[in-house]
């Protein structure tokens, strides 16, 4: 079984228990591994949780966001700092699609 952190219910920690499903084809004789869409592979963090706790990230401190996630500080760095240059580009991509649809704008 692999154990997942998802988001937390009534404050307290909550772990999805996962099968973790390893198959093997003997025709091809190459091994395989069940992938799941909500958490990425080798991680112990669903991506949920890990968007989340992105999203609190953004207005407290790491330290705080830990303390409230019941999580390391490290941890909490290391999904805000992972998240940052994706959260970036689509803030830009916004940007440059309403600066195109702007008449008369000025950059000074």
């Amino acid at each position: 079984m692999r154990r997942v952190r998802h988001l937390s219910a009534f404050e307290k920690k909550t772990h999805l228990h996962v099968p973790f499903i390893r198959m093997y084809s003997t025709s091809c004789a190459a091994g395989f591994v069940w992938a799941y869409e909500f958490v990425g592979p080798k991680q112990r963090y669903s991506r949920l949780f890990r968007m989340n706790t992105f999203e609190q990230a953004l207005g407290s401190t790491a330290a705080h966001v830990a303390r409230m996630q019941q999580t390391p500080a490290s941890t909490v760095q290391r999904m805000h700092n992972e998240a940052v240059p994706a959260e970036c580009e689509r803030i830009e991509n916004h940007v440059w699609a309403e600066a195109k649809e702007m008449d008369g704008l000025v950059l000074a």
